[in-house]
């Protein structure tokens, strides 16, 4: 293995909540979740963004930095019949599924086990839900026993908003925005120099980052896939003894956009 395969495993796209990278926008939204999660007045959250821009990361995040004070409950899609829901919230409580209790008592049961508990729900790709699912989370939230936070892409929140649902219940929105082209330099280099690849980080000019920013848009997601490319083909050139290769240029760059469709040649 060398250090572009080295280079290229660190940018897998994959959620490690200790790799939290302190963009302003993370750094913004992380602060007002915390204390919206605090509150006593709000039981509605929305965490909106575009898609891969780093929602769910935020949630698993969130989620570790909390789970100690305050009952973290995690549905990571939301393909769950209300049944299923509620088993969820029980185990969760008490470690146990109940099977044997029919649709009423498991909403019963939940309610008695969670009425002094500090909890939240945590909903990912939330603009999925179905009619039956929001006015389930809008029943609980209108208890003032359950805390949500709903995640989901802009372009689905006014839809949902505008509900009878969640038409007239007090709520916030956290927007989470992408990253902006100096932190992606940031963000690059500090992988790179964490995991003690400082001759490849060093290969690295401004002028690249801006070029790297101009392909992915600041997506989280597209980024790490775009640098987990770019490391494949710098790999590829080391391992054939390809010079024309063996270092950033404006050719690789778009080698590496071409390869993820991010440029049409047609």
């Amino acid at each position: 293995m060398n250090q572009f395969d080295k280079a290229q495993q660190i940018f897998n796209d994959i959620i490690n909540t200790q790799e939290y990278f302190d963009s302003f926008s993370a750094e913004r939204v992380k602060k007002k979740l915390f204390k919206a999660l605090n509150s006593k007045d709000i039981f509605l959250i929305f965490l909106i963004g575009n898609p891969g821009v780093g929602k769910t990361f935020m949630l698993s995040y969130v989620k570790e930095k909390i789970k100690n004070r305050k009952n973290i409950i995690f549905f990571k899609d939301p393909f769950f019949t209300k049944e299923e829901f509620f088993k969820k919230l029980i185990y969760k409580r008490i470690g146990e599924e109940e099977n044997y209790l029919g649709y009423g008592e498991l909403k019963e049961r939940a309610i008695q086990l969670y009425q002094n508990i500090d909890n939240a729900i945590f909903i990912d790709e939330a603009q999925i839900l179905t009619d039956e699912q929001l006015e389930l989370i809008r029943i609980l939230s209108d208890t003032k026993i359950f805390k949500f936070v709903l995640s989901m892409h802009y372009k689905d929140r006014k839809k949902i908003l505008k509900s009878d649902y969640f038409k007239n219940r007090a709520h916030i929105d956290i927007n989470l925005e992408p990253l902006q082209t100096s932190e992606i330099g940031r963000y690059i280099q500090s992988k790179l120099l964490n995991s003690s690849l400082g001759d490849i980080s060093s290969m690295f000019e401004d002028r690249d980052f801006e070029i790297i920013a101009k392909f992915t848009k600041g997506n989280f997601r597209m980024l790490k896939r775009y640098m987990s490319t770019l490391f494949e083909l710098l790999s590829y050139a080391y391992d054939n003894n390809l010079k024309e290769y063996k270092k950033i240029n404006k050719k690789l760059l778009t080698m590496a956009a071409i390869d993820l469709g991010l440029i049409n040649v047609k």
